[in-house]
């Protein structure tokens, strides 16, 4: 896939409140946690987005998209990157993933095949904050947000996801891959 029909956006706009910081910026092997995901979308492709309501990730000289209706979850964040996003494929992923890799995310570029959206699942457990979306699903997200429905997995349905079973086999996978960090205890394990 060439380098920059894609858009990366960084969701990093949750409360943190149970890191009790910015979660994105807290250090994970050496660097910010918002730093790893950015590294890894930048092999990948040098558009990318901020999805947060926070001034603290100026310094990364990225683009910084604030929710349009804050408070209501990630799907706002997502909603909004898309808007500003000039791309039709875009891939989302959360500040707090920092294992995720660049292998993984072109498997998943490689079974998009004109999706609207498409989220993995290991072990049957969906992870609706690693997805590849369409930008054209913008509007159609915004209006389900209008709705009051804020629950990120309902408004992939009422949109159309197609979920993507991982075995484990594919490329870039880990057993630490989806692994997120809410806490410092997570951080810890």
């Amino acid at each position: 896939m060439a380098r920059n029909i894609c858009t990366g956006i960084v969701l990093a706009g949750g409360k943190s409140s149970r890191m009790g910081t910015e979660k994105g910026l807290v250090s994970f092997k050496g660097k910010a946690m918002i730093e790893h995901a950015i590294s890894m979308l930048e092999t990948i492709t040098m558009n990318i987005i901020i999805s947060s309501n926070s001034c603290k990730y100026n310094y990364l000289s990225k683009v910084i998209v604030e929710d349009k209706v804050l408070g209501v979850g990630p799907g706002a964040g997502i909603a909004a990157a898309l808007n500003k996003s000039s791309s039709e494929i875009n891939i989302v992923v959360p500040c707090d993933m920092p294992h995720l890799s660049q292998y993984f995310i072109e498997y998943m570029l490689s079974k998009w095949g004109s999706k609207k959206i498409l989220v993995p699942v290991f072990n049957g457990r969906s992870e609706p904050l690693c997805a590849i979306i369409n930008k054209d699903v913008a509007v159609k997200m915004e209006a389900i947000l209008d709705e009051g429905i804020y629950k990120l997995t309902t408004i992939y349905d009422i949109i159309g996801v197609d979920y993507l079973e991982i075995t484990g086999d594919e490329p870039g996978f880990s057993d630490v891959l989806f692994n997120n960090y809410n806490s410092p205890s997570d951080l810890d394990s």
